[in-house]
């Protein structure tokens, strides 16, 4: 996001306008996000960016479109969230949009089987093995042989991999947060568990070091390719490696089109400037879309829409699976 404001200041994008970003830590607890995202609707605060946990962006949302000031989220894929013509807009698009692209890619291996592992105490990661993944299954020809879900803590993934390893499905699915995917990827190989482990954003390769070989030819779907040649993305991963030393992940993806969806929405605004008037202009931004880090940005009721990419882990690095 700061360099999100750096490169909107350098190209003058604004003129003499300047974007300054206040960070507040919402220690990933619903009542802290509420008491942060209320403190900044009573501030003069002219817009706000909402945490990236679903299960604190369903308490924000409400306080955020009472206030009316315009709010913008990452991730948060969970229902509720952006309501269409309000003041909440979300720059990352909903797993479900993604999900049909992994499925497909499933089917493509021959799997006929998978049981679901998830993180049952956030709302996106619930729903996608719930309610997103079961129907696109069954239509694919991929029967659920077990779903079993976690709450949010817990450490030892034992249990739940010696179920999957007797079941032993063709794939295994496993949503959760960025702690979870490498000590469920350690337990189920341990267990003896030898097929297909599966994914969403939270797989990445930070997250998955931990695991090392033990997830190597692991697959998930994601909004970011940072292996991609569309020009915007790859002036923003050269962007990034040179200030920060590392290849991007999505959250930082999405977190530079966050502010340069603000940018535009400020770029809109018509006559005098107020809450109201930059509501409008995000809307006329989202409704023009953009070139970003994502790529071709695009919205449908204020909420981010894309296909998506699938990529995969070699043990160290993570490659994007070819025609994804």
């Amino acid at each position: 996001m700061n360099l999100a404001v750096k490169a909107i200041e350098a190209s003058h994008m604004l003129g003499s306008t300047k974007i300054q970003i206040t960070y507040k830590d919402t220690q990933t607890t619903q009542a802290m996000a509420v008491s942060e995202a209320s403190a900044a609707a009573d501030s003069n605060t002219d817009a706000i960016f909402g945490p990236v946990l679903s299960t604190e962006a369903v308490a924000v949302a409400p306080i955020v479109e009472s206030a009316k000031i315009p709010t913008i989220f990452t991730q948060a894929g969970g229902p509720g969230v952006v309501t269409p013509g309000g003041y909440v807009f979300r720059v990352t698009a909903p797993q479900s949009e993604y999900q049909p692209k992994m499925v497909a890619y499933l089917k493509s291996k021959g799997v006929k089987t998978v049981t679901m592992l998830f993180d049952a105490t956030v709302p996106t990661t619930a729903g996608i093995a719930q309610t997103t993944l079961p129907p696109l299954f069954k239509t694919a020809g991929i029967t659920i042989k077990g779903s079993y879900g976690w709450s949010e803590g817990t450490s030892d993934f034992s249990s739940y991999a010696t179920k999957v390893a007797a079941e032993n499905p063709d794939a295994v699915g496993v949503e959760g947060i960025t702690t979870e995917p490498s000590p469920v990827i350690i337990a189920l190989r341990n267990a003896g568990y030898k097929g297909i482990i599966f994914g969403g954003t939270s797989f990445q390769a930070f997250t998955l070091k931990a695991a090392g070989q033990q997830a190597k030819g692991v697959v998930w779907a994601t909004d970011f390719d940072q292996n991609s040649t569309f020009p915007q993305t790859a002036a923003f991963v050269k962007a990034y490696e040179a200030a920060y030393g590392g290849a991007p992940l999505d959250y930082a993806a999405e977190g530079y089109d966050a502010v340069y969806l603000l940018a535009y929405g400020l770029k809109d605004v018509t006559g005098t400037f107020s809450r109201t008037a930059l509501q409008a202009g995000l809307a006329e931004a989202a409704k023009t879309g953009f070139s970003g880090a994502l790529g071709m940005d695009v919205f449908v009721n204020q909420d981010l829409t894309e296909t998506g990419y699938l990529q995969t882990y070699t043990g160290s690095a993570v490659e994007t699976v070819p025609s994804s």
